[in-house]
């Protein structure tokens, strides 16, 4: 993924292709071609960029002889990472669970999402955005484009719903 202030800006970058990369599980490898402000976005912060430390290919790489260097040891890189997901065994299996358990989840949670998003960290800013009524699907979303799903029935069994944690522990 190529990013520049531009990119970060974009509505439709955000709200579609970003979206889609995180709802996907994608793997992301985000190439900075220009000074942009990356740490604003909570995506990016866990990510490894290209070419690396606070290098970017505009400012780093004036030469077009260095760039084109440049763009070869990146496309290395990235098929060696490739690779390297391709050998690696599973790891953090993300639980899977049948729609009819997630809606029954998002059904029973009710106002308990509140302190679900509290225990889990989801800052005002992420909560504040859940459409009304559908906190629990936006929470569930939310752990998933984050891989974070594990976290739920430990989460529920803190606020005291060890009775979704245990709808999900019989779900799987």
């Amino acid at each position: 993924m190529l990013v520049s202030q531009s990119f970060l800006d974009s509505k439709y970058c955000k709200d579609v292709e970003i979206q889609g990369f995180l709802a996907n599980k994608s793997y992301l490898f985000p190439i900075i071609l220009s000074p942009c402000e990356w740490q604003r976005h909570e995506w990016l912060h866990s990510r490894q960029f290209l070419p690396g430390g606070d290098e970017t290919i505009e400012e780093h790489y004036t030469d077009l002889g260095q760039r084109k260097r440049l763009f070869l040891k990146i496309r290395q890189q990235l098929r060696e990472r490739a690779e390297q997901l391709r050998q690696a065994p599973p790891s953090n299996a993300v639980p899977a669970y049948s729609g009819q358990t997630k809606l029954a989840f998002f059904r029973q949670l009710g106002n308990d999402w509140r302190d679900l998003a509290t225990v889990l960290g989801i800052g005002d800013y992420d909560w504040r955005r859940f459409e009304r009524g559908e906190e629990g699907r936006n929470i569930w979303v939310w752990l998933e484009n984050r891989r974070r799903l594990a976290e739920l029935p430990p989460a529920l069994i803190d606020i005291g719903r060890s009775d979704l944690a245990e709808l999900l522990r019989r779900a799987q």
